[in-house]
């Protein structure tokens, strides 16, 4: 079956690429401005299609919205807890993760999607009077450690 390319379709496409990490809600409201005829449902059914056909990623944040990705080359993200930002990052840890794998309790993997948690480097910079504690560095993303998330045993580059 042939998809066809619609022009709501080449919108929303255009609409997620220029934009950061976006929310289907950032690209409808994007669109709206200057097509305010659009449909909520319109811009959903085509950021299925554009993820489905390849021509975007997914990235499924827990606690919050799914943003979608025009970078398409394996990567991986970190989300701000300050101000929610989504941000690219490389896994610096020297391995990276095959796509398919037999996990220990033999669980078939086919895939993965890793979100690392913690406080964007403008976040950082704005609070670092108030925050002591030096997170370890991955990119422009530092993983911090707390209560809820231990230290662990990632020994990165300190702040």
């Amino acid at each position: 079956m042939e998809i066809r390319n619609t022009i709501q379709r080449h919108l929303v496409l255009e609409a997620a690429r220029a934009m950061d990490h976006p929310s289907a809600e950032d690209i409808y409201q994007a669109i709206a401005k200057t097509y305010p005829g659009i449909s909520r449902g319109t811009v959903y059914r085509n950021l299925h299609v554009l993820v489905k056909t390849g021509r975007l990623a997914q990235i499924h944040v827990p606690n919050g919205p799914d943003r979608f990705d025009k970078t398409l080359g394996r990567h991986y993200h970190g989300v701000c807890r300050r101000c929610g930002a989504v941000l690219d990052t490389a896994l610096p840890l020297g391995a990276e993760i095959p796509d398919s794998l037999v996990l220990d309790s033999g669980f078939l993997a086919d895939g993965h999607n890793l979100v690392f948690w913690g406080t964007c480097g403008a976040c950082r910079d704005s609070h670092e009077a108030e925050d002591e504690r030096v997170p370890y560095r991955i990119g422009q993303f530092a993983v911090q450690e707390t209560a809820e998330f231990p230290p662990c045993q990632f020994k990165g580059e300190k702040k």
